[in-house]
């Protein structure tokens, strides 16, 4: 049995702190186009890393989500976390799918839970650059395993995907 321990993670655009600065300001048409809307709480997450990585995501109160389905585990894990630290979602899509997620989150759409392992696997570099990455408690981890019935002959498909599990989960 092979186990590994895979880490959530909270992501939110990178440019919303401006936005949201440029906003507030009485002369600025409050108004935001379809990319930058969702953005709104950006200043408040960046004030509250520290809290968000230690678990406490009650700053995230108003923030919107795109948020992964409650019968997912991701989905599940970042579901507790907001409603442990008294938060209701504002939830701007929902998806099975993490790319889709991911798609909408880096679009500024609203902030997102991911598995760590799926991140670089799912946006570029040039992606990855407009997303605040932040890892989150222990808590927010989780174990997956799988096993397989030891033979006395090589199975070519069970060896390639020991090799493929172990290279996602280095």
């Amino acid at each position: 049995m092979r186990q590994h321990v895979f880490d959530e993670l909270f992501l939110f655009h990178r440019l919303a702190r401006d936005k949201v600065r440029r906003a507030d300001r009485p002369h600025h048409n409050a108004h935001r186009d379809q990319k930058n809307r969702g953005v709104e709480h950006a200043d408040l997450v960046v004030d509250a890393l520290g809290e968000i990585a230690s678990g406490n995501l009650s700053s995230l109160r108003g923030c919107p989500f795109v948020l992964g389905s409650a019968e997912d585990i991701g989905g599940r894990i970042g579901r507790g976390l907001l409603r442990s630290s008294g938060v209701s979602p504002v939830s701007k899509a929902t998806s099975e799918n993490v790319e889709t997620l991911l798609a909408l989150c880096e679009q500024g759409v609203g902030a997102c839970f991911c598995p760590e392992n799926l991140l670089h696997t799912a946006l570029s570099p040039a992606q990855l650059a407009h997303l605040h990455i932040l890892p989150l408690c222990p808590e927010a981890s989780y174990p997956i395993c799988f096993g397989y019935l030891s033979r006395s002959y090589p199975w070519s498909v069970l060896s390639e995907f020991i090799r493929i599990a172990r290279e996602q989960t280095a």
